[in-house]
């Protein structure tokens, strides 16, 4: 009867899309279970030792190289008009870290950030530093509760790591990404590539980059999705050592003084100081996001009195940067990358260095003791904000009034 061919046929609709569904569940737990197949299983906190440890009666020199040994910094003192110094600026010295070349045949790097898996399915950590709010909290990498099986692509070329979290940042780019190109040189690899974070590919870059001879078209920027696997990765070690505040954001404890050489080394030799503009400095915040000088109108009017121009590096070259640091006497600036500048001025210059009580984090003060510079701070205070991202985002007011003390301290008129 025509009534039970439609049930019939109903019937096996149903069961027609019951297998669908079955099969589709199944697809889905299969691609799951294969991109979790090259997810990795564990952390190493330490490259060298997994080097050591797959070397199978290889030359150590083969796989590992030491660039530099752990070396001590020894910082000169931070000058204000706190007693005792302000707690963050007490460090007298500190051990950077060796600095290594290591290679990981067949390693594989992995997302934006471009962390390094080892061909055994484990995370290098120390190479593969990050600054989210999960790994500062609960010391967990990201890479372990956001793994996405990303596409592998596979290359037979030697590539050099040199991604880190921020890149897009000049001081970071400047200070834990470039000093790192530095140690890939000394070890004598032949380099086939390199691989960077990609974070909008800033001109600094790009700039910076070609400076030091580093062809664009061998540069290899992550993304959302990147996953590669090379036959052989060359990975350098990280610049800096950190430490955990309360507040639980890193702070830095040394930045190694091999890196700010370097950096020197690369940038200004042969390279003379802008003899043009003032050598007494004033670098604005005023379009940053975060970290803004509430009354710079106010500030700014003081250091005129001085004798200071106000300069905004982010419309300048990297060039144009570096001539006028190494020609300048003289520098005030809010905490903010463009200090990493600093890399550039000639003993003696002085350096005041503005606060927010919030985030104080001494990473000036130590480029300006490797470069034997004349380092002053002084710290505002806070601008009430409904909402503020992190510590370091606050805006902040300074007294001009001690600001005038710490300038003519310093034996500024």
């Amino acid at each position: 009867m025509p009534h039970d061919k439609n049930k019939e046929k109903q019937e096996d609709s149903r069961k027609s899309e019951r297998r669908k569904r079955r099969e589709r569940k199944h697809g889905r737990k299969e691609r799951r279970n294969k991109s979790r197949e090259f997810c990795p299983r564990e952390s190493v906190l330490s490259t060298q030792e997994w080097v050591r440890s797959k070397q199978s009666g290889d030359p150590p020199s083969k796989y590992l190289q030491v660039i530099h040994p752990e070396e001590e910094a020894v910082y000169s003192e931070a000058k204000g008009l706190d007693s005792p110094v302000h707690g963050h600026f007490q460090q007298r010295s500190a051990y950077s870290p060796e600095a290594f070349v290591a290679v990981v045949k067949h390693g594989r790097v992995w997302g934006k950030n471009g962390v390094v898996i080892t061909p055994d399915h484990k995370l290098l950590a120390d190479v593969s530093w990050e600054f989210t709010w999960d790994y500062i909290m609960n010391r967990r990498h990201s890479v372990f509760h956001k793994w996405e099986g990303h596409s592998l692509t596979k290359t037979d070329q030697t590539l050099g790591v040199l991604s880190y979290f921020s890149s897009g940042n000049y001081f970071h780019w400047m200070l834990d990404v470039l000093p790192r190109l530095g140690l890939l040189s000394y070890s004598g690899r032949a380099i086939d590539g390199y691989i960077i974070c990609g974070d909008g590919a800033p001109a600094f870059q790009n700039e910076t980059l070609s400076l030091m001879g580093v062809p664009l078209n061998q540069v290899i920027y992550t993304h959302n999705r990147f996953h590669l696997q090379a036959r052989r990765l060359v990975v350098p070690s990280l610049t800096s050592r950190f430490t955990w505040t309360d507040n639980h954001y890193p702070l830095p404890i040394a930045y190694a003084k091999w890196a700010v050489e370097f950096l020197r080394q690369a940038f200004l030799e042969n390279r003379a100081p802008s003899k043009r503009g003032n050598k007494r400095l004033y670098i604005s915040r005023a379009h940053a996001a975060q970290r803004r000088l509430i009354n710079e109108e106010e500030i700014v009017r003081l250091l005129a009195s001085y004798g200071f121009t106000t300069i905004t590096p982010e419309y300048m070259t990297v060039d144009e940067q570096i001539r006028l640091f190494a020609n300048a006497e003289a520098i005030v600036a809010p905490h903010g990358a463009a200090l990493a500048n600093l890399a550039f001025c000639m003993p003696g210059t002085k350096v005041f260095e503005l606060f927010a009580p919030s985030y104080t984090p001494g990473y000036y003060w130590m480029l300006s003791s490797h470069n034997a510079l004349d380092y002053y701070y002084l710290i505002g205070k806070d601008r009430p904000q409904a909402v503020v991202s992190w510590a370091g985002a606050s805006d902040f007011h300074m007294d001009p009034g001690l600001l005038s003390r710490l300038l003519t301290a310093a034996k500024l008129s």
